[in-house]
């Protein structure tokens, strides 16, 4: 076979396979020719922006690194150094190259929209906003601005504003992904759910492939109290059959089959953070037998805080999986010997789906983050209770269910407030609800609006980052007025500046009402730490049934309805009934803290338990490929 003499390549030809696609062979060619003149600044650029593209992003640091060596005063090379930086998580020194390129050339619209995603990652949103305004300022048709701009309006709550920026990328570029996906889930934090459902199902016809994609039109299906489990349960398995691909057999991986030696334990998340699950995972880590289990955390969380800190320091391996593409992450499991890995994301944002479809460990579990089966065949369990899945639940489900006699959620509430006290003489009685905009249903606002007709002097006070925006206020008011409720007694609250603020709300509610068909989990726990009782309605897939498997574990299932009727009536009785609230209020954080939903020590020993019996299964060689 003719063979090109090496003296012969040229950095063309590296460009166009790289335009091509044959990322390999131009990384193949760029390293020939670095070999051939280590000093090229361009070559060192390609090398560069093929290792990024390939996902090896510390090998494309080096690079871009050794390119500005060479040519320190390069606003391109800082500009793209800057970008990968930021997909590691080093978000200051990519500030610093970015600004950097900017001292160079003023005018460059895409560095100044790319110092805004590091600026918002970094949580400086008002330094975020000016550059991505200052990016659209030198180029009014910069779409990818506009939709950045939406993203960080989206997260202050400021909804109307950031569909309005959408909608702008939209109109300049119609075929533009995120643009369209962003819409569809800022219109799902707005409880449009119905909008958010035809935008993704737009978003995926453009981009069938997107698995990422797939998973937030499967998670919006959550909020729909319409959908037929059947339909519900098939939707997932589709994600399986479109984005699954070939799975490692079960049986295929070398782990010692000892059903006794200590047990490889690895999660995966993106929410090592301030975040819900978090706040349910942390007693687990800091419980965990030592002997028992080794535990290795693979962590995609950008931007840490302490929570992150807190939760490193509990476990003996923490590894940073920010950059690293699904299949170097598999392999990188593999390595580690991870006898049982467990998925704390399901399709929530942020999520490994893909990882785990690919099998990355001989035991895979699902927990915690997701109401749902998964939908993979290679998901060998889900980890429940016999009050969240009910005897049944079993044929909707690509797992198999493992329920824990104590209960699938253990809470660690803040200390540091001392929460509700007795109930106090006043004029009217205040229902509470804190959860988020997707979760008010029409089904729930009914509900709701049954309530407060039948106690005359009562007040609602709803509270959520959403209605910052006055658009989302004005329509929740407007759905309350067609179910008969004046805006009068309603008391619509935002933003909180510290989570000791938002605590500290819970001490003007009364009687918190859970949402249906999606209950709150955090929001709840919430309440009922803080002394307030909630009032749930049990219904017939998980993510409805929650809230009573939260108050089954603390010795309150009288406050669990059955049917809509008694949910009304529940929360009619209690509103008239100070003597019995007043009790609530004083005793319940005493119930949770002698109860299994708040005992760390007695769940990690179930959850230990659990993971040991399911291995000796896998031992035994009955695991399913």
């Amino acid at each position: 076979m003719h063979r090109t003499p090496e003296a012969l390549y040229t950095p063309q030809q590296v460009q166009q396979l790289f335009r091509q696609g044959k990322l390999e062979e131009a990384a193949a060619l760029c390293a020939i020719l670095l070999r051939q003149s280590p000093e090229d600044v361009r070559l060192h650029g390609l090398a560069g922006m093929i290792a990024a593209r390939m996902g090896r992003m510390e090998e494309a640091v080096d690079h871009y690194r050794a390119a500005l060596a060479l040519q320190p005063d390069n606003a391109s090379l800082h500009d793209h150094l800057g970008i990968v930086l930021g997909r590691q998580g080093a978000l200051e020194e990519a500030v610093t190259h970015f600004r950097r390129a900017l001292e160079l050339d003023p005018g460059r619209a895409a560095t100044c929209n790319n110092l805004g995603l590091a600026y918002k990652e970094l949580g400086d949103a008002e330094q975020a906003e000016a550059c991505y305004r200052k990016a659209l300022e030198i180029a009014p048709d910069f779409a990818e601005a506009h939709n950045n701009l939406g993203v960080l309006q989206s997260g202050r709550g400021r909804l109307g504003e950031a569909e309005a920026c959408f909608r702008e990328a939209l109109a300049l570029q119609p075929d533009y992904l995120n643009a369209r996906v962003n819409l569809a889930v800022s219109l799902q934090a707005q409880g449009r759910i119905d909008e958010a459902d035809q935008c993704f199902r737009a978003a995926l016809a453009l981009q069938p492939g997107n698995g990422e994609l797939h998973s937030k039109l499967l998670f919006n299906l959550n909020y729909d109290a319409t959908i037929e489990a059947q339909t519900m349960f098939e939707a997932h398995r589709e994600w399986d059959r479109r984005h699954g691909g070939e799975a490692m057999s079960a049986s295929s991986f070398p782990n010692d089959r000892d059903p006794q030696r200590r047990l490889r334990i690895g999660y995966v998340s993106a929410d090592f953070r301030k975040h819900s699950v978090a706040f349910f995972l942390e007693p687990l880590l800091a419980h965990h037998d030592r002997e028992a289990v080794e535990v290795y955390c693979y962590s995609d969380v950008i931007r840490e805080d302490e929570v992150t800190r807190r939760l490193r320091a509990l476990v003996p391996h923490w590894r940073r999986t920010c950059g690293v593409d699904d299949a170097e992450l598999a392999l990188r499991i593999r390595r580690d010997a991870i006898d049982i890995l467990v998925d704390l994301a399901g399709h929530t944002a942020g999520n490994r789906m893909a990882v785990f479809a690919r099998r990355a460990a001989p035991v895979q579990i699902s927990w915690l983050g997701y109401p749902n089966t998964t939908g993979l065949a290679a998901m060998d369990y889900r980890i429940t209770d016999f009050i969240a899945d009910s005897p049944g639940a079993e044929q909707w489900h690509s797992e198999q269910l493992l329920r824990l006699r104590g209960g699938f959620l253990c809470y660690q509430g803040e200390t540091g407030h001392p929460g509700r006290g007795p109930a106090a003489v006043a004029e009217h009685v205040v229902f509470g609800s804190f959860n988020n905009l997707s979760k008010f249903s029409d089904q729930v606002l009914n509900l709701w609006a049954e309530i407060l007709r039948r106690v005359p002097n009562a007040r609602l006070l709803l509270k959520n980052r959403a209605l910052e925006d006055p658009a989302c206020r004005d329509r929740l008011i407007g759905r309350f007025f067609a179910h008969g409720v004046e805006a009068e007694r309603l008391e619509l609250v935002g933003w909180t500046a510290t989570p000791e603020d938002h605590l500290h709300l819970y001490e003007r509610v009364d009687i918190a009402l859970d949402t249906a068909p999606y209950n709150g989990t955090t929001t709840t726990c919430e309440a009922l730490w803080m002394g307030v009782p909630v009032i749930t309605l049990c219904g017939e897939r998980h993510a409805s049934r929650v809230g009573a498997s939260l108050l089954h574990r603390i010795g309150l299932d009288e406050l669990v309805a059955a049917d809509a009727a008694g949910y009304v009536s529940l929360a009619v009785d209690l509103a008239g009934d100070p003597m019995r609230r007043s009790e609530l209020h004083t005793g319940l954080r005493r119930r949770m803290l002698s109860s299994p939903l708040c005992d760390g020590k007695a769940f990690a020993r179930e959850m230990e338990s659990a993971y040991r019996r399911v291995w000796g299964e896998w031992c035994g060689g009955r695991a399913e490929d």
